[in-house]
């Protein structure tokens, strides 16, 4: 139990607590010397590019952890939604000059660890802020411990930073490159059944089965892979890493729908046979 729920668990360097009585951001006594250092030094564009490219498809690894995707529930049907992960977002931000982030915690209140970031383009004068709210309270509402409100808050930091470096900055002009990420992500060469291989063996070490992990996917075998399914795992591993999703709601709670459903099956079969004895009876 913690004793004193207004305090956060840990401090990241270059975090700006924030108070109820103080809710506001401090930008610093350096915000003159920013601008005019980024007036003098504009950005370069086309290097920004070439940066971002070289170092995100600089090896198969690099570019897998590059990937993002979720699966979430819709009107037509589950979906996966893909995009850039917390590495990607990393590389975006280490290119684009004249920029400033500025994380921010405002505590645990005894059910949520609220963080967020304020992402400045001190050279185009454009700034956006991005919260998260993230529950960190057990199943029987009792607070997390510190460990697991440490995992929490640093999962929120992660979300937040990644929210606000895809909102400052334009994404749409990574569009060739993202491309180019999944294609050395995918492996020169290399089939789908033998990407599973590397991908299986990461999710058994988090307990994750084959089978579940076919059903993630919605085949059979290994004979119905695609690339887009291998992209899709890869993004679900990295959104798992950096506590966008986990393993039990991503898979545990299918499975026990799952079995749910064939109890269901099975249940209605016993009646539908108790029902064609009792008719053969009389």
């Amino acid at each position: 139990m913690i004793g004193n729920t207004q305090q956060p668990a840990f401090t990241p360097q270059g975090v700006v607590q924030i108070t109820p009585e103080s809710n506001s951001i401090p930008l610093g006594d350096d915000v003159d010397i920013l601008v005019r250092t980024a007036k003098a030094y504009p950005r370069d564009l086309k290097r920004v590019l070439e940066n971002v490219e070289f170092v995100s498809t600089k090896s198969q690894n690099t570019a897998s952890n590059c990937l993002y995707s979720v699966k979430r529930k819709g009107a037509n049907g589950d979906k996966i939604i893909e995009g850039m992960s917390v590495r990607f977002a990393e590389i975006v931000l280490n290119s684009w000059t004249n920029t400033r982030l500025i994380p921010y915690d405002k505590g645990f209140d005894g059910k949520f660890v609220t963080v967020g970031y304020i992402a400045w383009d001190v050279e185009n004068n454009n700034a956006i802020g991005v919260e998260i709210k993230r529950r960190a309270t057990y199943s029987d509402g009792r607070p997390y411990n510190d460990d697991m409100l440490l995992l929490t808050t640093n999962a929120a930091f992660s979300i937040a930073y990644r929210n606000a470096v895809q909102k400052l900055i334009p994404y749409a002009l990574f569009d060739d490159i993202i491309e180019k990420v999944r294609a050395v992500a995918l492996g020169q060469g290399e089939t789908p059944q033998q990407q599973w291989v590397k991908i299986r063996r990461y999710f058994q070490s988090v307990g994750v089965s084959e089978r579940q992990l076919l059903d993630y996917v919605d085949i059979e075998s290994t004979d119905g892979l695609t690339q887009d399914m291998i992209i899709a795992l890869k993004g679900l591993a990295n959104a798992i890493h950096e506590g966008s999703a986990s393993v039990e709601n991503t898979f545990v709670a299918e499975r026990q729908l799952a079995e749910g459903e064939l109890q269901s099956r099975g249940n209605l079969g016993m009646v539908e046979s108790a029902m064609a004895k009792s008719k053969g009876g009389q």
